[in-house]
């Protein structure tokens, strides 16, 4: 695992498991290997920056342009990191796969992950497998 990586629990796939060796179950989601807390991290820095020039008087040119140098990096890290798959129920990933073998499957969905985590919140329902 790299310092830009997830962290958790990993391992080296192949091709896309039909269940998670883990848990057995079939809800799986893509995206970046890139780690959540360093990308809002960045976020949140460029916004303190941002607020304090706000502060200071500066044109909303100046105050806003620490924002887009966070966007800017954010595309960098996104092109320069591979995806990762990842499991809904136990958060295994995934690594060593190609964006073919991906591209078949969903970015994370709020709702799914809430259908699974929290079912007595959404009735009960599960998503289908």
């Amino acid at each position: 695992m790299s310092f830009l990586g997830l962290s958790g629990d990993a391992i080296t796939a192949e091709s896309v498991p039909e269940t998670c060796p883990r848990c057995q179950k079939k809800h799986f989601y893509k995206q970046h290997d890139f780690k959540r807390s360093l990308g809002v991290g960045i976020v949140g820095l460029a916004s303190l920056i941002s607020f304090v020039m706000m502060g200071q008087g500066y044109n909303w040119f100046a105050f806003m342009s620490p924002m887009l140098v966070a966007l800017i990096i954010d595309r960098i890290f996104s092109a320069q990191r591979p995806f990762a798959l990842i499991c809904y129920d136990c958060a295994l990933i995934f690594r060593g796969l190609k964006w073919d073998q991906l591209k078949d499957v969903e970015d994370f969905d709020l709702e799914k992950y809430d259908r699974i985590h929290y079912p007595k919140r959404t009735n009960g329902e599960q998503p289908a497998d």
